[in-house]
């Protein structure tokens, strides 16, 4: 019994959170109005290093959820693994497993970002479209094994 709420609390927590991560980039960001390159910046203006370093210090909260979340998706999976995944729906145990890589990778690439990359549009890209995979793989576990 107990490993049932654990399944359940761990997986509907996971499930928030998720949710959470997803949209905290976009609520955090604190970048000062954007300036075209070809403008001068006056002395009031922060430059683009200040600017990184404001949006690293502000994003501080989605860089330690995602790795909470890693936390409580691995005690998720740690919970179901068992007897119990025999009576489980495989589609939706191979979606929670293309999530659980899915996670790994975000973690990878957020850690990319956070250093400061000379390609951060791109990696950018790849951190966006993958939260994007992340969100339908865990929508499909959900669906199909919930």
């Amino acid at each position: 019994m107990m490993r049932f709420v654990g399944v359940v609390v761990t997986g509907w927590l996971a499930l928030l959170g998720i949710g959470v991560e997803a949209s905290l980039p976009y609520l955090l960001r604190k970048i000062p109005g954007k300036v075209s390159r070809n403008t001068t910046l006056p002395p009031s203006v922060p430059s683009s290093h200040e600017r990184s370093l404001d949006l690293q210090s502000g994003m501080r909260p989605h860089y330690w959820l995602g790795y909470a979340l890693l936390a409580l998706v691995l005690a998720h999976t740690s919970f179901v693994m068992g007897p119990a995944m025999g009576h489980s729906d495989s589609l939706g145990i191979w979606a929670a497993t293309v999530a659980l890589c899915l996670v790994f990778l975000q973690i990878g690439l957020g850690l990319i970002l956070k250093s400061g990359a000379a390609n951060q549009r791109q990696v950018r890209w790849w951190h966006f479209w993958t939260m994007m995979c992340l969100i339908g793989s865990v929508l499909t576990h959900v669906l199909r094994n919930s």
